[in-house]
């Protein structure tokens, strides 16, 4: 075993020192025992240095540090009473009578030290009524954490390991000072922690090494470790009451104030140009001439972010997008320096309140100033103590957990009002026909087609081949290339045109899940490596801000500021699922109140822990579900998460993924409430689950819903009858929540003498219709290196969309189909590494997609448009989307 020579200071476990405070003295026998354990250097003088010890002495753990060079002890943590703190003199009594004098003594002895004193000349008592961190400890030197008699032996570990690094500090008098040190929730969370990662190291030691070389542990500790140190003990059971203590410590929410009271003084000269920007707000308008609309102020609720909440950069970030979702002046929106459809302002319409109930717990949750505490830091500030440099410890119940965010009744609402305006003439507008669309050759550059460049082409493989279609210059080396398909256009009569009509995606976000027929609930927590919705699927939901402190104090409440959140920004899961086979929908259940970003990324955490999807199936959804069975279907679904995940195992392994269970769709109400009641009944243990809602979906279902224009059907009427479990007319009331539905038109092309063609959107034409539809920029895909070719993707701007109910829009070619592998419209390529280094990956990647080519050559490709918006506004606009279609593609 390697011996620590070079060590600073020795340590005496606290098994060592019980021993010493006996009466006997310790035989020889025993203290070279001691020796070994210690690691002391067996041949040669032990070094004289400062003996670090813990100490128990009627129900308490404190420190003592014995410098026999200079014939001193320190005590750390005798006495817990606050008027007992301070720096001062050891009473002798006290020191015998917690056997000071035989540890001095025995000290010497076991370090084989001679010459040593019979006592010190010098015994000091360092007791603090308070533990807290270095910034505490700097500014605020005597208030710090009281020790309450609970938490010494989090303290003492604390204190040593401090000493241990450190050594004994003293001031700038030359008297000791108390080491700073971590509140005692922290240390708890690291010594469990510790000692479990510890306890299995030994003992994978111990089983590997063999079991004769050491004395055989207990029945009890062998079948501890067996069956896993974590769940015998109940770990994260710990862990999650230490964070939930932690959150409420006072010393814990000191040391944030502290912090947030010094980045308010460094901020003061920001926060003077806030409140100047806020006397002069900006105009949201791009042309300055918004028609505004005065709605009546209500005096008990602000109307405006107050310049108290964004007197820092962390609340100013909180509150950046906040606002109220009936502001006191409505906009109409903008007109895009006049290219988009002129509209009036139209004001949100709330829905009925239950004066004598409230929607959510909208004022005993935390506030926006425990919130700022609640988020842990990253980084460097991570780091809670000089002396211990590790990233601070942080366990899933530390990171998700209710951070304060609630619901209103309407927020799952993007929409103004049930009934969309002017949606029609936002479908596909034109645009501006009379706008030039080919330009001129000059004398710098000469326009060529496809057909004429490879007339042209020379020897496959030269120089002159790569400057013609690399660099792009004609072979008399001077003029350049300007490229234009439109040479190579095809006609096409209109019998040649195929046009189609569908319905491709669902996303219904709702409070109350209803469905007509059954529905199968997960039993088994979620394991993928990305949430269930982990990009922007341009449906939001409004999420409450928490109220300030200052709020608080006065009483009710007059802060109802919320935020605009993407669902791929909430932290989810899954629950159920409706229908059989690819034309299923997925139901995912949203957990708003645990929406907080990553420490280390800066990014939304929404990949939900193990740990606590486990606490929610178990305590939430396997109550709920078997509720509502009866004796004759309990035996079916009364299980454990254990049980499930061994029934649902393919062998000893592997276990299995996934696991659901029929509930009936007439009892998926009573369900609800059920989860509803288990998580308020107790929110110390649930409130991280409280506020959630549903999120239901379904993509990709085009070809149930298809349609050719011309011939009989209608989208709408083809998902009603091949989707009978979904009460679609329930779904598309605005009180039931928010049913957004894709739009699909193909444009295909069906030439009599069958020639393969592609089309191809004219980028400008298509720029022309989204600026007068008023659509944000997006982004603008190129077909290859062409530059005027390819589609566009962008949502409607938001005060427009409200308004119009069309909130995104996805125009593209269809010759990225043979390419696309992925979900979500993604095209895998390898990485750029490979193809730089030209392995064998880039190689492989590079014939698959030469065979794609290859294979494409035959074939025929058209176009798309896909609007999103919601039911109703789709509804109306695909009574029309027919001629509409006919007028677009001209």
């Amino acid at each position: 075993m390697k011996e620590r020579i070079h060590a600073c200071m020795w340590f005496v476990h606290v098994e060592g020192a019980r021993r010493f405070q006996l009466e006997n003295d310790p035989e020889e026998e025993k203290l070279e025992h001691m020796r070994r354990q210690l690691c002391l250097p067996t041949d040669g003088v032990i070094k004289v240095q400062q003996v670090v010890v813990i100490v128990h002495h009627i129900d308490h753990y404190f420190v003592v540090v014995a410098d026999h060079i200079e014939n001193a002890m320190y005590v750390f943590g005798r006495h817990v009473g606050k008027d007992l703190a301070g720096v001062y003199l050891q009473d002798d009594d006290d020191w015998r009578s917690w056997k000071g004098d035989l540890l001095w003594v025995r000290l010497a002895k076991l370090f084989q030290w001679e010459g040593c004193s019979l006592a010190p000349n010098l015994m000091l008592s360092v007791n603090w009524s308070q533990v807290g961190d270095q910034l505490l400890a700097l500014i605020l030197a005597d208030k710090v954490h009281g020790q309450n008699g609970l938490d010494c032996g989090a303290v003492v570990c604390s204190v040593t390991k401090a000493i241990l690094t450190d050594g004994v500090e003293f001031d700038q008098e030359g008297m000791v000072v108390a080491p700073t040190i971590e509140c005692s929730h922290y240390g708890r969370l690291r010594l469990l922690n510790e000692n479990i990662q510890n306890l299995q190291r030994c003992h994978h030691l111990y089983e590997t090494l063999g079991s004769d070389m050491f004395v055989v542990p207990e029945e009890s500790a062998s079948y501890a470790m067996s069956v896993g140190l974590e769940g015998f003990i109940r770990a994260d059971t710990i862990r999650k009451r230490l964070a939930k203590a932690r959150d409420r410590c006072t010393v814990c929410k000191q040391v944030r104030q502290m912090k947030v009271a010094e980045q308010e003084v460094e901020d003061g000269t920001e926060e003077q140009e806030d409140e100047w920007e806020q006397q002069n707000p900006k105009s949201d308008s791009e042309d300055g001439e918004l028609e505004c609309i005065e709605g009546p102020r209500n005096d008990c609720s602000l109307a405006v972010v107050p310049p108290y909440l964004t007197r820092n950069k962390k609340k100013k970030k909180l509150m950046e997008k906040a606002r109220r979702r009936v502001p006191v002046k409505i906009r109409a929106p903008t007109t895009k320096r006049g290219k988009a459809i002129p509209m009036k302002p139209q004001r949100f319409q709330m829905l009925p309140r239950n004066k004598r109930h409230d929607f959510d717990d909208y004022y005993g949750g935390p506030t926006l100033e425990d919130m700022m505490e609640l988020q842990r830091p990253g980084g460097l500030e991570a780091y809670p103590n000089s002396w211990d440099v590790a990233p601070t410890i942080r366990s899933p119940w530390e990171l998700f957990k209710n951070y304060g965010f609630t619901l209103e009744p309407e927020f799952a609402l993007m929409f103004n009002r049930q009934e969309p305006l002017m949606a029609k003439k936002h479908l596909l507008p034109v645009g501006d026909l009379n706008s030039p669309t080919v330009e001129e050759d000059n004398d710098d550059w000469e326009g060529l087609g496809m057909e004429e460049m490879l007339a042209m082409a020379p020897t496959e493989g030269s120089s002159d081949s790569m400057n013609v279609f690399v660099r792009g210059v004609m072979p008399d080396g001077e003029t350049l290339i300007k490229f234009d398909p439109a040479r190579d256009a095809y006609p096409l009569r209109l019998d040649e045109y195929i046009l189609s009509l569908d319905i491709d995606t669902i996303i219904w976000v709702t409070y109350k899940l209803r469905v007509l027929t059954e529905i199968s609930v997960h039993v088994l927590p979620y394991t993928g490596a990305k949430p269930p919705i982990w990009k922007n699927n341009h449906a939001y939901a409004e999420v409450l801000m928490p109220q300030s402190d200052r709020d608080k104090d006065m009483g009710g409440r007059t802060e109802w500021f919320s935020n605009r959140k993407s669902l791929s920004a909430i932290p989810h899961i899954h629950f159920a699922k409706v229908g059989q086979g690819s034309g299923s929908f997925n139901v995912h259940v949203m957990f708003p109140r645990m929406m907080h970003k990553n420490p280390i990324s800066g990014r939304s955490a929404t990949l939900i822990p193990v740990e606590i999807q486990s606490l929610w199936f178990t305590d939430i959804v396997y109550p709920a579900i078997l509720a509502g069975e009866n004796p004759s279907t309990v035996s079916y679904k009364d299980y454990t998460l254990t049980e499930w995940r061994w029934k649902t195992s393919i062998n000893d392994r592997f276990s299995g993924k996934d696991k659901l269970v029929v509930v009936q769709g007439g009892y998926l109400t009573r369900m609800q409430e059920v989860m509803r009641d288990i998580v308020d009944s107790d929110p110390d243990e649930y409130d991280r689950y409280g506020s959630f809602f549903f999120v239901m979906d379904c993509r990709g279902i085009k070809d149930s819903t298809n349609i050719v224009v011309g011939h009989e059907g209608d989208p709408y009427e083809e998902l009603c009858r091949k989707f009978p479990a979904c009460d679609w007319e329930y779904m598309e009331k605005r009180q039931n929540g928010q049913l957004l539905m894709d739009l699909g038109m193909g444009f295909h092309p069906n030439p009599d003498d069958k020639t393969p063609l592609v089309f191809l959107w004219d980028l400008m034409r298509v720029n022309e219709s989204y600026d007068t539809a008023g659509m944000n920029a997006g982004k603008v895909h190129h077909a290859g290196m062409m530059g005027r070719y390819g589609g566009r993707q962008s949502e409607m701007e938001q005060k427009r969309q409200a308004i119009v109910q069309l909130c995104f829009r996805s125009t593209y070619s269809l010759i990225y189909q043979p390419f696309r592998k992925s979900q979500a419209g993604e095209i895998n390529m390898c990485e750029d590494i490979d193809a730089y280094e030209v392995n064998s990956t880039y190689r492989n990647n590079l014939e698959s997609h030469i065979m794609m080519m290859r294979g494409s050559l035959r074939k025929s490709f058209g176009a798309r448009e896909e609007m999103r918006g919601s039911g109703t506004s789709i509804r109306q606009v695909m009574q029309d989307a027919t001629a509409l279609v006919s007028v677009f593609k001209k």
